[in-house]
């Protein structure tokens, strides 16, 4: 059967079981969180948290995604790798580049007021926390960049919807 494309009465109340220990996984993952804040280069600890309650379906929507993105990735350089050249491709290998280009999209820095007010407000993770969550519940990023075993980017638990 086909996930993708089957309701939930057709998959039944084991896979919303399984759903649901899963889901459960990606809000402790994401509200286990330490949340850093930025000053002139360094980082400070916080008190603040995020509300994976209030996040939690744009984090499994982040975490799904760039799975489908990856797989889409591997079969494009499948046939086009040997032409497709990168600009400063000998520091970083391919897969390092997909995912550097993921992480540079959520670029951004934040006041100490503008911290706390996107964490009260949004209904996403705030950018440290929708790159370092995601890429670390991807083992194909932590071979990519050789990460250890055990570390906060390869951690031993990974969390996974499909």
């Amino acid at each position: 059967m086909d996930i993708a494309t089957s309701s939930p009465d057709q998959l039944g109340s084991e896979w919303n079981s399984q759903f649901d220990q899963r889901a459960l996984c990606l809000l402790e993952h994401y509200n286990n969180s330490e949340i850093l804040f930025y000053e002139k280069g360094k980082a400070i600890k916080t008190n603040l948290t995020n509300k994976a309650t209030q996040t939690w379906e744009e984090d499994l929507v982040d975490n799904e995604g760039i799975k489908l993105s990856f797989r889409a990735y591997r079969t494009y350089m499948k046939k086009h790798e040997p032409e497709a050249r990168f600009a400063n491709s000998e520091a970083f290998n391919s897969d390092q580049i997909f995912f550097i280009g993921f992480a540079l999209h959520f670029c951004a820095a934040y006041s100490r007021e503008g911290l706390e007010f996107y964490l009260k407000t949004n209904e996403h993770s705030i950018h440290q926390l929708r790159v370092n969550r995601v890429v670390s519940n991807q083992p194909e990023f932590a071979e990519a960049f050789h990460c250890a075993p055990g570390k906060q980017l390869n951690p031993k638990k990974r969390c996974s919807i499909y």
